[in-house]
């Protein structure tokens, strides 16, 4: 009768633990707070040059929830700053991304493929231009500087640079509007 009992005890208390680590929120997440400033970068379709880069800013804010962010994008493109929000918050132990998409939430989740002090990997399956993708997303926080990289992979082995994101860190005083 103790054992069961301190089986059950053991199996609820590892249960809650186990869940609650998959709820935090990890380290890397946080280097999506604040203001940044810098560039996006997209392949040059002539080929002329490696990639096209346009100006571009970032403001990352905790999400109410505490398990995540809530981002807004700005970038410079011919008919002006396109401006974007999106989240990324942690659920389940992956970190979900949710955007609207024609006045709907649409949401994409990627696994974590691997992780040093300074970057992390995530990855996921999908779709682009029709054709099944392995999408992979880079994101390295360096001393005053955020990078944000996505490459695909249409299962040929070849990852492919999809479009990326180089950011300085702006100064408190610099980011206030």
């Amino acid at each position: 009768m103790h054992r069961a009992f301190f089986f059950l005890v053991a199996t609820t208390a590892f249960s809650a633990w186990n869940a609650a680590l998959h709820a935090q929120t990890p380290d890397w997440m946080f280097a999506l707070e604040g203001a940044y400033i810098g560039r996006y970068e997209v392949p040059d379709p002539s080929g002329l040059k490696d990639e096209l880069t346009s100006d571009a800013r970032l403001d990352g804010r905790r999400n109410l929830s505490e398990n995540g962010f809530v981002l807004q994008w700005m970038i410079e493109g011919e008919s002006g700053v396109v401006e974007t929000l999106s989240t990324w918050h942690w659920k389940e132990g992956q970190m979900c991304e949710t955007e609207i998409v024609d006045g709907r939430p649409a949401e994409v989740c990627w696994l974590l493929h691997g992780q040093t002090n300074h970057a992390v990997v995530l990855r996921r399956g999908g779709e682009w231009e029709g054709q099944a993708m392995l999408f992979e997303r880079t994101v390295e926080r360096l001393p005053g500087q955020l990078r944000i990289t996505d490459q695909h992979n249409n299962g040929d082995g070849t990852w492919r640079f999809h479009h990326g994101f180089v950011f300085e860190e702006m100064k408190p005083e610099a980011s206030k509007r």
